[in-house]
């Protein structure tokens, strides 16, 4: 069982890798997707000032985002079960990161594809969100493993 718990987080860890690199050779350029937070008068020059091509190219980098969100997603929650044991935090942040992300991506798809950019100006909130969250499951299973390596070290005056 640990074998394929831990096959399965490194076939997550490379896909993650790959679609990471794939994310950044499609990117237009800058994205909103990157930043820790952007007032709605940066979303609108930074989507105003994309040529047809740079859209294509963002539309494309955002599918592939849905997808990252997923696998990371994924991840998470393998990380947080199988730590499980020594994990204080719910189960649920593992989720809340893909939750802000998606929200964020979609606006940022529905502006693209509409040619709308009032409809991406208020997501700086959810990307910070997004990030905050990140920052906060990280946390959280930095916190699971350093008390699970806590417990399976001797303690003072025992032998192993």
């Amino acid at each position: 069982m640990k074998m394929q718990s831990s096959m399965g987080l490194l076939f997550l860890g490379l896909s993650i890798l790959m679609t990471f690199v794939g994310f950044h050779l499609l990117s237009p350029g800058e994205t909103l997707d990157a930043k820790l937070y952007y007032t709605p008068l940066e979303a609108q020059i930074l989507l105003a000032s994309l040529s047809e091509r740079q859209i294509h190219l963002y539309i494309s980098t955002e599918f592939l985002d849905l997808f990252f969100i997923t696998l990371y997603t994924a991840m998470f929650w393998l990380l947080f079960k199988k730590s499980q044991r020594s994990n204080s935090f719910p189960n649920w942040l593992a989720f809340a990161p893909g939750f802000f992300d998606t929200i964020e991506t979609v606006g940022i798809l529905a502006s693209l594809l509409f040619r709308d950019i009032s409809l991406a100006q208020n997501l700086g909130v959810v990307t910070l969100l997004k990030w905050v969250m990140v920052f906060m499951v990280f946390a959280g299973l930095l916190w699971s493993f350093l008390i699970s390596a806590r417990g399976a070290s001797p303690k003072e005056g025992e032998e192993k």
